[in-house]
Formats: structure tokens, sequence, C-alpha cells
């Protein structure tokens, strides 16, 4: 997104070129393009929109045309919700704050539900006027819509859990639906027909009725079903159609105004069987993509809505079993009541021969325990019939006793002797105060047993500490046995209703909550036909008493009843005794199969024999039983009680939990309460077993929470499948919590990773931060970062956080060192993890393992990590404990280690980068050239470096603010165009140096500037930059000029010496006779000219003084400048280096012939020689040289010879015609006079 805005020519826009930006806004940008938050930005009357790269999935189909357009054209289908929002904001400088909102946008090709969390916040221009907002959004459509959806098979789970029956449960799942139709617009619920071949409408919501999509019937089979039913049938999964309204018109009647383009067919399997019981037809979301999380939802409702079917359909099932055996028990309760006689003698025919059998040696293991069984529940039946058939007799008056006298006391002490091996086994003490009575009292000894045993049951039944006193005496004119306990004792309230029929107290706590609650109805009755009275005492929590008052004597007896005398009684009443004293030692916690136990049958067991079933059940024999039925499928545990339960659930959770309601301690209720109100077990499926048939029984016990309710008694197939199909249940829920908790945890994680890596630049910080937030999400004690150097053979452990783990004490280890099976899983990306640091017998995995971990205890993880077919490095986690690394924990890892690769190496190269960029800032801050690198597009400065103000007068705050247009308006007119091409061949990729002009800001000197300019490119080959190098050339260009000048001048003046040579020894050759005088003369005047050129060397630092040729010439021909015999006079005249050469050679002339021939050359000559600069009247300045020897002999022939010589030809001839001269040469008897004239300014000399 940086290179779009900044490629983009905002100049035609409402934002104006970027130059002219506000800083408030230049600013905004770089926040938002630095951010990885999806963020925008809106500026101006026209919400001109600006965005970064995280907010380009928002924008969709939208990017990049969306960039720099108004925000209502760019939302124009959300404008009418976010509009009011924005102009708030840009009115009143409101910050706003919206939160899931909803929203309607056309942004991949469709209209879309979408929920986005945002806040606006006003930028402010400079004068404090709103500019813009700012914009930081957080698309959360995927969480809303996992919440819904989540929300959505909740209700459903809810729902069906209460519906009782098929016909309940499709309307509760139509009913729910119904309230869905933002996923779901339409659904149809068809069941399966009887017959196979067709299905039925069950149920429809969102559709009209007599829609084309909805028939009532469907055939399989028929070609023109308006859904693909046979093949879904056919493969059991679900099919996908596509462009509904084509086959059978627009279906909509839902939520959304849209038509419904498709729909899902979801087959509803039948429990294991591979064969479906009915279709949930729903359709599709027009404003939803058919993505992951969409699939994921449709396959749970289908498991939830099939699972929900098979329920219903286990519940009919059952009900109608339930109903067919409560009609059985109405009809045995009138057999009881016809036929009574009948019961005993098939119970004495099972029961005698089971005695027999227990007495045989040959019967053993199995076997006797299984006959041990039926004999112990043969008596207990025997005893509940015997109770039945008396109370039943007794409901119809029709019971007689047979009295008979009856030492009460003997009978009533050997009654209650049979519960003394109970009592001790119970811990309790059992006491009989029974003195003989002074005469025998009148009872049916039958039902005297009954109420002693009765009253013993119920005294050992509810005490649990102390002990039991039995007493008989008379008191006056009755006969009074009295039970006393130290049990629980019985609440005052329930005193008065203690001997109502069928009456229980509630909450008592008991050994057990077995029982008909007929004991004390029945013991009231007896007293009642021996004309006594019964009474009860108690006080909760410290025991009861219970007084049975009877008459001695006979005149109490009923008329007519007759007395009988029988004198064996004692094998009917230890039989009879014997029933309730097995009975209550199977109350004791100490019985075999009470306690808390584990089947081992199907602990090894994979698969089903996974799960876990807890069973509550305080009759032993039951318990068994029905563990016998789980153990081939499941792993079971059982509690005797409620309390025990809760326990063993929360040292460890159960899968499932089968619970009778009726408990001891804590009853099926409560502990089904216990169960949903911890965080930890409320999701575990519940299952209450009762002998409460009925509706409302089963109604009670949903409500109360539970996912079903099993009616005893029950067949074998119906338990296991009731089972089967809750923990099925209780499964598809706890994966849908696992997979919403697992994705709002990884989510969590992945936010403070990605915050921790944010915070941080250095990569140790970087490296550190992702193992602390690992190690802190994982709750493990060590994390360990190692990078991976092949080449060198080591690995470096550069980070290692550790909590409760002692860091390694090595940071560098030898790649041999792992070992080559190790390092080959490595190599290949797998991770290595050891479960058990401690308990692994393998040497090799311990040799791996002890460079891995830092301590020989708990568990580890190592995942390597590969880049580019390398392996880079290896992040290792150590649990203090054993751990069976998961799926989750490794994916978290891998992440972690390659989000923590990805950012280190970000940070390495941004840090190389940076010290690249501060070794060239620090050039260039100390070069006296200028350096400057600007983008290639934009032309917008990047950096200048400080001599860029010296050189072109501008400062370079102003002109990185400016840009290269600023730039461009010093150069000169002339130059502007050869510039701009310089700059565009570069763009191109070409290198270029070149010179221009520039126009010095501070002082207007125009200067000339070179630059070489080059390209900056990036990866893939596109000219980003450009970068230039320049330095101030005017003094070089000056020099170089004047270095032309000097070597033209250099090369005329060697033309000039090498013509004045020829012309000098050509001259010298005519005027000397022989070779040797030649080279005497040629000689000499070579010396002169190279004098001259000496003079002219020095030219080029300092003017020549035509006063220092004069007294150079002299001096050369050997005579002192500053004697008397000559004398020099003048002012200091500086002459052209273009005279001085012609102008010396007749000067030496003058000086040769003076010391051969004139003045200097006899004792009395003099010379003297003067200058000086004259005017003609017209602005003409010239240089007057006289030269005058006096004393000399010009009667010397010689004289004669040199006056008409080389000298004076060169002097009268070649000084006016190269010089323009004027000149004079007189010779007199006794004098030589010669003047020279030569201009001094350009226009005499040209």
């Amino acid at each position: 997104m940086r290179q779009l805005i900044e490629g983009e020519d905002w100049a035609d826009t409402a934002l104006g070129p970027r130059s002219a930006w506000p800083q408030n806004l230049r600013t905004s940008v770089e926040i938002m393009l630095a951010s990885r938050y999806p963020m925008f930005i809106w500026w101006g009357p026209d919400l001109i929109q600006l965005y970064n790269d995280a907010y380009t999935p928002v924008m969709g189909k939208r990017h990049p045309w969306g960039l720099g357009k108004p925000a209502p054209e760019v939302w124009s289908d959300a404008w009418p919700l976010v509009g009011s929002l924005a102009e708030a904001v840009m009115q009143e400088g409101l910050s706003t704050w919206s939160e899931d909102l909803e929203m309607a946008m056309t942004r991949n090709g469709y209209l879309e539900e979408v929920y986005f969390t945002f806040a606006y916040s006003p930028i402010p221009n400079e004068d404090g006027s709103i500019g813009g907002l700012f914009c930081a959004c957080t698309e959360e459509t995927q969480r809303v819509l996992s919440d819904r959806r989540m929300a959505i098979l909740q209700e459903l789970g809810h729902r069906t859990t209460n519906a009782a029956g098929m016909e309940q449960t499709c309307a509760a799942i139509v009913d729910t639906l119904a309230g869905a139709q933002r996923d779901l617009p339409f659904a149809l619920l068809y069941r399966l027909d009887p017959d196979g071949a067709g299905i039925t409408l069950a149920g429809r919501t969102g559709v009209e009725p007599g829609h084309a999509c909805c028939p009532e019937q469907v055939r399989l089979a028929s070609a023109a079903a308006a859904w693909p039913f046979d093949e879904g049938m056919q493969t059991n999964q679900p099919v996908l159609v596509k462009n509904i309204a084509d086959r059978m018109g627009d279906a909509s009647a839902g939520f959304w105004p849209d038509p419904t383009l498709d729909a899902i067919l979801l087959p509803l399997a039948r429990g294991e069987q591979n064969t479906a019981e009915g279709f949930l037809v729903a359709g599709l979301s027009p404003r939803l993509v058919w993505d992951e999380g969409y699939k994921t939802f449709m396959t749970l409702l289908q498991r939830q809505v099939a699972a929900a079917i098979g329920n219903a359909r286990a519940h009919d099932e059952e009900r109608q079993r339930a109903e067919a055996l409560a009609e059985i028990d109405r009809a045995k309760t009138t057999f009881f009541s016809n036929v009574s006689h009948e019961f005993r003698t098939p119970l004495t025919l099972m029961l005698g021969p089971l005695d027999d059998l227990l007495t045989r040696d040959s019967i053993e293991g199995d076997d006797r325990d299984q006959i041990a069984l039926i004999q112990r529940n043969g008596l207990r039946l025997l005893k509940l019939v015997n109770t039945l058939l008396d109370f039943s007799r007794a409901e119809a008056g029709r019971m007689q006793a047979r009295y008979e006298p009856v030492d009460l006391a003997g009978l009533t002490a050997q009654l209650s002797s049979n519960f003394r091996s109970a009592c001790d086994a119970a811990g309790l003490s059992l006491t009989l105060d029974v003195p003989p009575l002074q005469e025998p009292v009148h009872v049916d000894r039958d039902m005297w047993e009954k109420i002693v045993l009765n009253l013993m049951s119920n005294a050992f039944k509810f005490t649990f500490e102390g002990g039991i006193a039995i007493s008989v005496a008379a008191e006056g004119d009755m006969a009074v046995l009295r039970v006393r306990d130290t049990g629980t004792g019985i609440p005052q309230d329930e005193l008065p209703r203690i001997f109502e029929r069928f009456h229980q107290v509630e909450n008592a706590r008991g050994r057990s909550h077995e029982g008909s609650g007929i004991g004390l109805a029945l013991v009231h009755d007896l007293v009642a036909l021996h004309a006594g009275s019964v009474d009860v005492e108690s006080t909760l929590g410290c025991g009861t008493e219970v007084t049975v008052r009877l008459p001695f004597g006979t005149d109490h007896l009923p008329a007519g009843s007759g007395l009988t005398d029988r004198s064996d009684t004692d094998t009917d009443t230890a039989i009879r005794a014997e029933a309730y004293v097995e009975e209550a030692i199977r109350w004791l916690p100490e019985a075999p199969a009470a306690a808390a136990t584990q089947s081992p049958q199907a602990a090894d067991q994979g698969g089903e024999g996974t799960a876990e079933v807890l069973l509550v059940d305080d009759n032993a024999d039951m318990r068994g039983y029905i563990e016998k039925l789980l153990t081939p499928r499941y792993r079971v545990r059982s509690a005797a009680d409620g309390v025990q339960a809760l326990a063993l659930l929360q040292a460890q959770r159960a899968d499932l939990v089968l619970s009778d309601v009726m408990l001891p301690k804590m009853d099926g209720f409560e502990l089904l309460k216990a169960v949903r109100s911890a965080p930890e077990t409320r999701d575990i499926p519940f299952i209450l077993l009762s002998a409460r048939a009925g509706e409302e029984a089963q109604a009670d016990g949903l409500r109360a929470g539970a996912d079903d309710y099993l009616v005893k008694p029950f067949q074998a197939m119906d338990l296991l499948a009731r089972v089967h199909s809750n923990l099925d249940l209780g499964r598809v829920r706890r994966e849908a919590m696992d997979a919403i908790k697992e994705g709002a945890a990884r989510q969590r994680f992945v936010g403070e990773l990605n915050d921790a890596l944010l915070t941080v630049s250095d990569p140790s910080d970087l490296m550190h931060a992702a193992s602390t937030v690992l190690g802190q999400h994982l709750g493990v004690g060590r994390v360990a970062y190692a990078e991976i150097d092949e080449a060198g053979g080591e690995a470096s452990v550069l980070v290692d956080w550790t909590d409760g783990i002692s860091p390694s004490q090595q940071m560098r280890y030898r790649l041999a060192d792992f070992g080559k099976p190790l390092l080959a899983r490595f190599r290949r990306g797998e991770p290595v993890e050891m479960v058990n640091l401690s308990g692994d017998p393998d040497p090799r995995a311990k040799r791996g393992a002890s460079l891995l971990a830092a301590e020989s205890r708990g568990s580890f993880l190592s995942m390597p990590l590969i880049k580019g077919g390398r392996l880079e490095a290896v992040l290792t986690v150590q649990d203090r404990k054993p751990r069976h690394w998961t799926d989750i924990d490794v994916a978290l890892i891998r992440e972690t280690a390659d989000r923590t690769w990805a950012a280190v190496e970000r940070a390495r190269a941004d840090a190389k980068l940076r010290e690249s960029e501060e070794r060239f800032r620090q050039i260039g801050e100390a070069s006296s050239d200028v350096v400057w690198v600007c983008d290639a597009e934009r032309a917008a400065f990047e950096y200048v470096s400080p001599a860029f103000e010296t050189i072109y007068g501008i400062s370079r705050d102003e002109v990185i603010s400016a840009g290269l247009d600023q730039w461009q308006g010093v150069i000169h007119p002339d130059d502007r165009a050869s510039f701009q091409t310089a700059i565009d061949r570069v763009r191109t990729g070409a290198h270029v140096t070149h010179e221009f002009r520039v126009i010095r800001r501070t002082d207007g000197q125009v200067r000339w500037v070179q630059e070489t300019d080059f390209p900056l490119k990036a990866d893939d080959g596109r000219v980003t930059r450009i970068a230039g190098l320049g330095r101030d050339v005017t003094e070089a260009r000056s020099l170089t000029a004047q270095q032309q000048v000097l070597i033209a001048e250099l090369q005329h003046r060697t033309r000039n010496l090498i013509a004045v040579v020829q012309a000098v020894a050509s001259q010298t050759q005519r005027t000397t006779g022989s070779m040797q005088e030649f080279q005497s003369h040629f000689r000499n005047r070579l010396a002169a000219l190279s004098r001259v050129q000496g003079l002219l060397s020095r030219a080029d630092v300092e003017p020549i003084n035509i006063g220092d040729i004069l007294r150079l010439e002299v001096k050369a021909i050997g005579h002192e400048i500053d004697g008397d015999r000559i004398e020099f006079a003048g002012p200091r005249i500086l002459v052209r280096s273009s005279v001085v050469q012609t102008l010396s050679l007749a000067l030496h002339e003058l000086a040769t012939n003076a010391l051969k021939y004139g003045a200097l050359g006899n004792e009395a000559g003099r010379l003297k020689v003067s200058w000086q600069e004259i005017s003609d009247g017209e602005d003409h300045v010239w240089m007057r040289i006289e030269w005058l020897e006096t004393g000399i002999d010009t009667t010397d022939d010689r004289i004669k010879v040199a006056d008409s010589g080389y000298g004076r030809t060169l002097i009268e001839q070649a000084l006016p015609h190269s010089l323009g001269a004027r000149t004079s040469y007189e010779l007199n008897e006794t004098e030589l006079r010669c003047v020279i004239e030569v201009p001094l300014n350009n226009e005499q000399e040209n």
C-alpha cells in the first residue's frame, strides 16, 4: 500500500499533491502504513479514503479501486449506517466506538453479512479544525458467526433434551431452526417411513406450505424428487444442491430478502449404522460464503439432529416398554391379591434347590457367585412378597391372626440376635434388655416376627454410630417393646406421617434408599390387630425410639378367634430373619462391590473402550450387574452413594454418569445438581435410573438437567443403547466446545505472540519475547531457541527461557553429538518429542534428550525449522512433568518457530539496513560533496547531505519537504532540459555523469556542478529510488580554461620560438664567416632566448617588469648592474608576455654590441638605460626605452659592422612589424642612442 499511495498522482484528486498535504495527514498516513492492524483514513470534506495493507481484505474487490476515492462512493452500500457516525466525528470532533456492528457489504461480488468492531477518531488540521478521521477496525464476522451458531447448537441440545418423544423432538428441532434463519433461511425435516421406501415431512420452517421444495411425502427412488434424497441415502454424506431456484423456484420465505441460491441435504444417520433414518434439508444463507466454518457448523448440526432423533426414538421405545410394564405391574398386583398362595410355592421351590446347590463343594467360582446372587435376591423377593401380601391382605381386611401364648421376651431376643453379626460388621453395639415376663402374651407369632424384624431393620438402616438397644418389660397391664437407636433421627414435622403407607422421609441419611415405604405402615397395622399401639419419639441427629404396647390376657382378642399352640417354629423364623439380615449386610460399605472400582476388562481397549462410565447405585447386586453389562465396551468406576461419586468425579473426570435416583447421603438429583454446577463437570452426559415410571417422572429428571432417564426394570440392550447414544451426544458437544475453546485460545495466543513480536526490534529480544509467550501459554518450564550452522556443524542456543527448570549450562553444541537419526528427523522437518524423560529406556533417545532438555525429568518437544530446504533453527519446549504433546501443542510450537524465525530475520535485515544507512548517512554528513537520495516516481527526497545548502544555496529541510521541483528551480534555465533528460535516463536504469549550472540562491552566483546519478533497484529489478553524488566544479572549470589558454599560449610561443630560432640561425649565418664564429653568436643568442623563456614561465605566476628584463640582459654579458659605468632608471612597468620575447632579443643584441664594440667594451664607456610611460594625447599609452652609450670609439670598424648588423635589423624592422613599436637608432662620434617605444594597450598592439 505504501507503493500504491506513493505512486498515486494525487495532484488530480481532492487531496492535492503529496507535497501540499498537511503535516497531520502525513503523520497519520505514516502511522497507518507502519501498522499491521487494519486501519484507514477518511480526509477532507469528500472523505477521501486511504488505507493500509491489513485493511485490503476488508476492501475485497474494491481494492485498489477504492484508494483515493470518496468514502460515500466506496462504501455506498454501508453508508446509511456508517455515514452518520462519520458525520459526528467530522462536525463535532467526537470519537466513536462500535462493537460487533452488523453491515451489509458488496465487496466480493455478492451482498455479504459482515460484523466489525471499530473506532472513529478525529484528525485535526493545523488550525484546530477537523481535517479527517482515523479508524482502527477489526472484522469480527467469523467470531460472531461462530458464537451465533454455537448458541443454535446449544439451544437445539437444550430443547431436544427436554422433548418427550419423537413428535416433540421434531417440533423442537424445527422451532430451534426457525430462530436460525440468518444461517439457515429454510429447513425441512424428513423421517424415513417404516417401510424404508419413502420419507415423510416431519417439520418445516422458512418455506410456505405447499411449495415445490417441501413435498409432504417423497418416494426415494423417484426421479422427480425435489431433492437428491436417493443420493444421500446411498452415500450417507451431505449433498450440496446449487441453483435451487432453477429446480423448484424461489424458496425464500426466511430472514433475508435475497433469494436463497443453494442448499445442503444432510442425511441423519441411525446410531452406529451407516444408514439414514431421515434428512435435514437446509437453505444456505445468500449473504455468506460456503467456507470451512459453515461446513463445520453443518456437520455439528447434522450430528446433533441425528443424535436427538435417535434419542427420541429410544425414548418412544422405552416409553412403550414402560407402559407395557406398568400394565403388567397392575395385572401382577391383582394377581398377587387374588392368588397370593401361588407365590410362596414357586419361591420355596426356587430357594430350596438354591440352598442345596450352595451346600455342594462342586459348585465354585463364578457359578457359586451367580447362585448366591440369585439366592440373596430370592430371599429379598420372598421378604418383599410376604410384606406386599401381608399389606395387601391388611388393606383388603382379609388378614387373620392366629393368636397363641408366646414368651414375648424370649422370642424378641431370638429375633433381635439375628442382627448381631450385621451390627458387629457395621461397628454398632446391640444391647438386649429382655428379662422374662411374668406371663405370656397372646400374639400371632408370624406377625410379631414381622414387627420386630421391620423395626430392627429400620433401626440398623439409619444408624451409623453408637448402637441399637432392645428392651421388653411389663408396664401395668401392657407388655412394652422398645427399640432405641442412636441414628440420624426423624424431623419433628415428619413424625405424624411416619406410619402412613408408602411415605418415606425425604433426604433422610440411610444405608440405602431402597424400600417400599410400607414397613412401618405394616407394623402399625399388625400391632393394631393385636389391640396394641405403636409410638415414635425422635430427635434429629440423636436417634429414634419406637414403643410397641400389647395387652396381657385374652380379653382384647376378637370374638371367635381361635387359640393355637405351635411348638416348633424355629426353622421358619430363621428363614424369615435371614432375608432381613442378608439385606442389611448388603447395605454395608465393606461389601465387595460397594467400594469404588475400575473394571480391568476395558482398560486396554481402544475406540469405544476408552470412554469411562461412573456408575452410582447403593444396591451392590445392581452395581455388579450393570458393571458386567458395561465393562466389555467401557471402563467403569462405581460408587455406592452420591457423596462418594462426587469425590470420584472431582478426582478424575468421567465421560458419562449413570446414577440411581434413590441414593443414601446424596440422592441422584442432588448429585446431578452438583455435577451441573461445577464448570469442569457440567457438560458430562448424565443418565438417571429410577423405578418411577411415567412421563411425569421422566420429565422431572430431564428438567433437573439429566440427559436421559431410564426406568427400572430395563433391558440390557436398551441400557447399552442409551449409554452409547448419550456418549455420542456428549462427544459432539465436547468437540464443539473444544473447537470453540481451541479457536479462542489459538486466536488469543496468536494475538499475544504478535503483540510480543511487534513491541521489540532486537533479534535477541524477539526470541525471548516469543519464548516467554509460548512458555506461559503452554504452562511449561523451559523454552529454548537454537540456531543451526550446518556448515560449521554447530547449534547455538540463543535464548533459554525457564520457569521451574534449570537453564542449560551449555550454549553451543556439536551437531554430531545429536546422532544421525535425530539429525535426519530434524532435516526432514519432523518434530522430536519424549513423553517421559526419566522413564524412556532407549539410550539413543536419552543421548539426544540430554542435549535438548536441560534436566532429565518431565518431557520435551523439539520443533525443527526448515527454510529453503535447510535446517535453520530448533525450538525446544520442556515440561516439568511427563506430558503427551497434542496436535494443538505441536501446531502452536510450529507457528511460534516460524513466526519467530521470520521476525528475527526481518529484525536482522532491518538492523543491517540501519547500519548501512547510518554509514551512508555518516559519509554524507561528513562529505563536502552533495549526496542525495530521492524516490524515483514521486521525486521526493529521502536524504540530502549538508553540502547541498553550500553548493545550491537551499536548506536541505526545504528541499526534502518540497522535492525535486524545488531543486530544479535553482538550475540555470539553459541547463534544465538537459538536467531533466539525465534524470529520466537514470529512471530507466542508466548511470549518468553530467554538468550543469546553478544560480546559487544565497548569493546569486552562477556555479558549475558535476553530478553522477545512478539508480537504486528493488529485488524485482524495478528502479525505486535515484541517488546522486555532486560537487562544485566552478574553480576546476576555470583552471581548466586557464590551462587551455596556457597550452594555446605555449603552442604559440613554441611556434614563435622555433620561428625565432630559425630566423636567428639564418641571420647569424649570414652575418658570420666561420663556423666557430657562427657557433659563438648563435649560442649567445639562444642563451638570450632561454632567459626570455624563463621570464615567460614566471609570467604565468606574476607579471614581468621591464626593469627586470633590462637588468637580466645586461647581467648576462657579465657586468654588474650596480656599478658606476651602468645606470638604470625607470618606474615599474609590467609588460605582456607577447612583447617579452622579441623585445628581449633586441635588448640582447644591444647589450652584446655594447660589450663587444661599445661603451662596455672600454674603460671610458658608460651605459645609461631609462624607461617610462608616455602618452601621445590620443589615450594611447606607450613604454619608451632609451638606450644610451657614451665614451665609445666610433672609428673602430667593428662598430660600423655592428651598426649594420643583425641587432639593428631586429630593432628597426622586427620590432615595428611584430610589436607595432616605434624605434630609432642613431650612432655619432661619441655616443650610440637607441629609442624603442612599445604600445601598452591591446588596441595599439592589435
